[in-house]
């Protein structure tokens, strides 16, 4: 963000001036409305032509008013002499001065002892703002200026002496400020000759002159971001705002990447990126309630070189006797002839029941950004994804269209090549969404029901052929245990072999709700129904129609007791919810590998279950017939649906709580909480009842210590599937120690299903749900004892924990030593920390050194040595 500022002179021009003691007429010259000046009491001299105001004198033009104690006027010269203590309010503007000298014939003006305050958002009306020393607490204040001198020249640039400045609205001295011997106005523009940065009571040269904008969105250079990571070495751009009129700005950003140095190739953990890049961000406004931005990154990387390309053999497969490439290999270099980037765009219209919006990424090959930006969470994600759609409501009725793209950014399973470019030849298989057409009524009230209903249309299909590896085996060459899949799968005679196929589904479904309402049990239910239809390309045989209930009710109450000051509250709960087993007719089930049937009974095996969009295959011995693991759904990118063979789950919940009495003005405190949670599955397709998931919290906090604790134990895997807890103590000064821990299996996430039911979190998934896995930590912060206050010390240890154990060369231990220092006003702070990891009791790799200099409103940049 770009804070701006406004630096004004108060001019007041006029060739003859009415002036009129306070509650008076006029008693000199003509009467003009351009300046008005009022006093308590006003003297002429007809011989010197000059205007003597004693007492309160009041000058007024349009919306300025400038105040003194007295002052005079020469008509024969035009000067306006102020004394007294001046004050001058215009807008968000307001100027304090010891004197003043207003030339009107000129134009010009000279303050001495100058300052400006610069309000937030605006500054009290003139007429009420009155009083010089209430002037820096009426608001806010944006920005501080004083100066020595202040002179508006007849050119209507305004000069200041021995200025400075700083954002930081402080009652005492500044936390920081900029100061420069002299600085020019002109244009909206404050060019700073010589400037310093003045900073916990160093004065820094910044060694060129500067030019600031003082209005919103003016043209001109923005402060220039540093950083470095071992990938890119150090990166810098060099920022210019163009403002293209009131609805349209670009900002151009040309930089380099230096690279770290040594060598690097295409393996990860070794790879460099080196040479000049390119930022544009595009913001437009056209009309009101319609706006967007498109951002977009580029670099020239001279280490195309590294990446030699080739194919990917650890998903080749063997069909009929040969050897199969699992997918398509990749050209030697990247991106495009070595030109990689990111486009991200955002827009959004509004106007009266209509809604258009649209966002999204798009990157030229997998590794950019996990090469580039290294703070971004888009490096983490499988895919980048990219929405768009537009809805039109009329009363509870709306109707409209949406769209989802993906771009698989998943590397391969060679380390050596892991670049593939997401656009033309390499790109893979991935299917998107386009488009969907889709109605919806909102819940509508009849009598004690709400009804809602939701109509859809989807296209499923990817941008390119269907996978050969998928056609053949089940698995794309990204899946998990892609590997392992690597035979095709003999005598298959849908024409689609095992792949997903092209697809339109058509859903209907209608809901009514219930609520009672004056019980003292809080009473609501849910009865609805799904029906949904798939019709493939080029394959009639998988067609399928089906139809399922969907019902919910939910019993809650809240109970409580006094004893003496404390109160105590317990509120229990239940919740059914339930999926009936599906009517169905045509092809094979298609979903989640549950519906598919699996083989026997639940298995936590990642293989125990069949492709679910093909024929039916038997086992053939003990073997079991691989297809897409049970952990991915059909369709999974972008959809998914509820399981055909039914289920009913049930939740126990109880909550309790003891509060303590509230003071006088705040709220009562919380001061022990206790949440007990049962899972129960009724009934799961053909296997009845079984107990799930049992689920503890609980916490205490007691004015400077708390302490909070959470559990969840799976009955059918017979094993603890999430554990954490934490403690801290803190006292007055804010010294603080805290410790925590956080251990949890892949399951726990793994059984939330996606789709358009969202109903259940405890279904069985045949999938692996993995070793315990987490970490523990403990620290604590400190104010050091020392003159200058505000400096803190603290240190934070990290210790992961693996059933299973680690990865190679991971770190287990984690020590951070942070050194801080924040200033009295809050306006800036610096920090100096030092990043340790370390496995088996010896140091992993040298240490993580940065510094963080954060100016608040003025930006932050920062240093480390990785």
């Amino acid at each position: 963000m770009r804070r701006r500022a406004a630096i004004a002179a108060v001019v007041l021009c006029a060739a003859s001036l009415p002036a009129r003691p306070q509650g008076g007429g006029a008693v000199a010259g003509p009467q003009t409305d351009e300046v008005e000046l009022t006093a308590d009491r006003i003297v002429y001299d007809w011989e010197e032509r000059k205007l003597a105001l004693e007492g309160h004198v009041v000058a007024t033009r349009g919306p300025a008013i400038l105040r003194a104690a007295r002052g005079s006027l020469d008509r024969r010269t035009g000067i306006l002499r102020l004394e007294g203590g001046v004050l001058a309010v215009q807008g968000r503007q307001v100027l304090v001065a010891e004197a003043a000298v207003v030339d009107l014939e000129s134009k010009s003006a000279d303050l001495k002892d100058a300052t400006l305050f610069l309000k937030d958002r605006t500054a009290p009306p003139p007429s009420l703002l009155t009083d010089r020393a209430a002037v820096r607490a009426a608001g806010k204040n944006a920005l501080v200026l004083t100066g020595k001198r202040v002179r508006r020249l007849p050119s209507g640039a305004l000069v200041a002496e021995a200025v400075t400045m700083t954002p930081c609205d402080c009652a005492g001295e500044p936390d920081f400020e900029l100061a420069s011997p002299e600085v020019e106005v002109t244009d909206d523009r404050a060019r700073l000759s010589s400037p310093r940065l003045q900073l916990l009571g160093a004065s820094l040269p910044l060694l060129v002159p500067m030019s600031l904008p003082l209005t919103e969105r003016q043209f001109g250079l923005l402060f220039p971001p540093l950083q470095y990571s071992a990938i890119t070495g150090f990166g810098t751009e060099v920022p210019l705002f163009l403002p293209l009129g009131r609805s349209y700005d670009v900002t151009v950003a040309p930089g380099i990447f230096t690279g770290s140095g040594g060598h690097t190739s295409a393996a990860p953990g070794a790879r460099g990126v080196v040479g000049p890049r390119l930022g544009l961000q595009f913001r437009y406004v056209p009309v009101e309630r319609t706006g967007g931005q498109i951002d977009v990154d580029l670099v020239r990387d001279l280490k195309q070189g590294n990446s030699p390309g080739g194919s990917n053999p650890g998903v080749d497969y063997t069909a009929d006797g040969a050897t199969l490439p699992g997918e398509r290999p990749a050209a030697s270099g990247r991106g495009f002839d070595g030109v990689r980037g990111v486009l991200r765009f955002s827009h959004r219209t509004e106007a009266p029941g209509t809604l258009a919006v649209a966002q999204g990424t798009l990157a030229t090959d997998s590794m950019y950004l996990q090469d580039t930006e290294l703070r971004e969470l888009d490096r983490y994600l499988d895919a980048l994804r990219t929405d768009a759609g537009a809805v039109r409501t009329q009363g509870p009725a709306a109707a409209g269209v949406d769209a989802t793209v993906l771009l698989d950014v998943r590397t391969g399973n060679n380390p050596g090549n892991p670049d593939r470019r997401l656009f033309g030849a390499e790109r893979r298989a991935t299917f998107q969404r386009l488009p969907s057409a889709f109605g919806q009524l909102a819940p509508a009230r009849v009598g004690p029901f709400a009804l809602s209903a939701e109509l859809s249309a989807i296209r499923f299909a990817p941008f390119t052929g269907l996978d050969p590896r998928e056609r053949d085996t089940g698995f794309g060459p990204t899946d998990l245990g892609a590997g392992a899949a690597n035979q095709a799968v003999p005598g298959i005679t849908d024409p689609l072999g095992l792949a997903r196929a092209r697809t339109v589904r058509f859903d209907a479904s209608p809901r009514v709700s219930w609520a009672a309402s004056g019980l003292p049990v809080l009473l609501s239910a849910d009865l609805g129904a799904r029906a949904d239809a798939w019709l493939f390309d080029g394959d009639a045989g998988r067609n399928r129609q089906r139809v399922y209930g969907i019902a919910s009710a939910r019993a809650e109450m809240s109970v409580q007791r006094r004893f003496g000051a404390l109160l105590h509250t317990v509120e229990p709960g239940i919740e059914l919810r339930a999926i009936t087993p599906a009517l169905q007719s045509g092809g094979p089930p298609i979903g989640d590998p549950f519906d598919a049937g699996g083989f026997g009974p639940f298995s936590s095996d990642p293989a125990a279950a069949q492709q679910g969009v093909a024929p039916g295959q038997p086992p053939r011995g003990n073997v079991t017939i691989l297809g897409v693991p049970a952990a991915r759904r059909s369709y999974d990118e972008v959809d998914g649906a509820a399981p055909e063979a039914g289920e009913a789950l049930a939740t126990l919940r109880v909550a309790q709580g003891l509060w303590t009495a509230p003071s006088p003005g705040r709220a009562p405190a919380r001061i022990v909480t206790l949440d007990l949670r049962q899972n129960f599955v009724l009934r799961a397709g053909s296997r009845r009842f079984r107990v799930g998931e049992s689920g503890a919290a609980a916490g205490f906090a007691w004015g400077p210590l708390g302490v909070g604790a959470a559990a969840q134990y799976d009955w059918s895997l017979s094993a603890l599937t999430l554990l954490s807890g934490g403690i801290g103590v803190h006292d007055s000064r804010g010294d603080e120690v805290h410790g925590s821990l956080s251990l949890q299996r892949g399951a726990a996430s793994e059984r939330i299903r996606a789709g358009i039911d969202e109903l259940f979190a405890a279904a069985q998934v045949a999938s692996d749900p993995g070793a315990l896995f987490g970490s523990a930590g403990f620290g604590g912060s400190a104010t050091l004892p020392l003159r200058r206050q505000g400096l803190r010390v603290s240190y934070d240890a990290s210790h992961l924990l693996a059933a299973g154990g680690l990865p190679p060369d991971t770190a287990d231990w984690a020590h951070r030593l942070a050194l801080t220092y924040e200033t009295p006003c809050r306006c800036a702070g610096i920090q100096l920390y030092a990043s340790f990891p370390f496995i088996g009791g010896k140091l992993l790799k040298a240490p993580s050194i940065g510094v963080l200099l954060d100016l608040k409103s003025l930006g932050s940049f920062g240093l480390s040595s990785t």
